[in-house]
């Protein structure tokens, strides 16, 4: 297992300060704060950049050491640093709602993904840094028994679901940043103020940039902590866990968790989601939308690692069908070229009497 230390009630890694974190729980927000907050792998990079976005006109970061100076991770990092940002700040955490400090002025944008998409990329996070941390069944267990940093991401979800309609709170989802990222851009946009909304509608080269990128390619071009970790620490580079097999943004998609689990793990976390979370919007938009009509993959040849190359798993009901309609198409165009040519041959025939 992946050692952690409980402070103040929240699971966190090892190797987290306690001074750092202590200093986050008792942090004093300012009036022009912007918290991003989400469970772990959920979007919460992805969102942090969209508000810098915004926040700088659609200007992109060069690299990753511009783009660490723009935010504060105030779990891992404390108060100290955060302190260091200038206005408006943007600082990052996960924790969950009642240990995340909460001001009536500042902005929170909580960014809720599909637990099942969450784990497998958590799960490959773990993988790269520690070598071959675990299977992915063996992470299965520990992520949904709360033995993973920040406990459950049900109840996580839930707390921030239950303020969604607060005036200071913007709950949005991983899965509409992806479907429509525009609408979403506009969304925060409007949630932050200042005119923001009414300048990207105004000036459509801002939003195109910030569209661009905010691109999984584009931000995969900034985002790279794996190669940030290893100049830290060029003396250990050999050791150093962020390889540059490891990427940390990694596919960015949504559904690529039915690559990896079988039907009774699924199974087990919708019945868990819908004791918790059954009664919520959010459940039933993952429900509708992404997990009917699944068809799940053989055990043996679900993913070992993550490079396997596998089919795609989802079946189109009307394939069946539109593959009968071709089949029929080309044997009546092969009846007609048959036809034609007994016909020319005979005219051909006459002809020559």
């Amino acid at each position: 297992m992946l050692s952690a230390k409980i402070l103040e009630g929240v699971r966190i890694p090892e190797f987290f300060s306690e001074e750092g974190f202590l200093s986050a729980i008792n942090f004093k927000p300012k009036p022009e704060d912007i918290f991003v907050d989400a469970f772990p792998k959920s979007g919460t990079n992805l969102t942090h950049y969209l508000i810098a976005l915004i926040l700088n006109k659609g200007k992109p970061f060069e690299n990753f050491d511009q783009f660490m100076a723009s935010s504060c991770f105030i779990d891992h990092e404390g108060e100290v640093v955060a302190n260091r940002l200038k206005s408006p700040r943007i600082i990052k955490s996960h924790l969950p709602y009642n240990k995340l400090p909460q001001s009536e002025d500042a902005k929170y944008v909580y960014v809720a993904r599909n637990p099942k998409d969450a784990l497998v990329s958590g799960y490959h996070n773990i993988n790269a840094m520690l070598e071959n941390y675990s299977t992915f069944d063996d992470y299965f267990k520990f992520y949904f028994k709360g033995e993973l940093n920040y406990g459950d991401p049900l109840q996580h979800i839930l707390e921030w679901y239950s303020h969604r309609n607060d005036p200071n709170i913007l709950f949005i989802t991983y899965e509409e940043i992806k479907q429509d990222r525009k609408k979403v851009v506009l969304t925060i946009a409007k949630f932050l103020g200042n005119n923001l909304e009414k300048m990207l509608i105004d000036n459509p080269e801002i939003m195109e940039n910030i569209l661009k990128y905010s691109s999984i390619e584009e931000c995969r071009k900034v985002l790279q902590l794996e190669k940030w970790m290893m100049k830290q620490t060029p003396e250990n580079t050999s050791k150093n866990p962020y390889s540059e097999q490891y990427r940390f943004v990694r596919k960015g998609i949504v559904g690529d968790w039915k690559n990896y689990f079988n039907k009774e793990q699924s199974e087990y976390i919708d019945k868990k989601a819908e004791e918790i979370l059954g009664e919520t919007e959010v459940y039933k938009y993952w429900k509708t939308r992404y997990d009917d009509k699944t068809v799940f993959m053989p055990q043996e040849k679900r993913r070992k690692g993550t490079r396997d190359k596998v089919p795609r798993l989802r079946w189109n009901p009307w394939q069946k069908h539109v593959r009968s309609i071709v089949k029929m198409w080309h044997r009546v165009k092969m009846w007609y070229r048959v036809k034609m040519w007994h016909r020319v041959k005979m005219w051909h025939r006459v002809k020559m009497w």
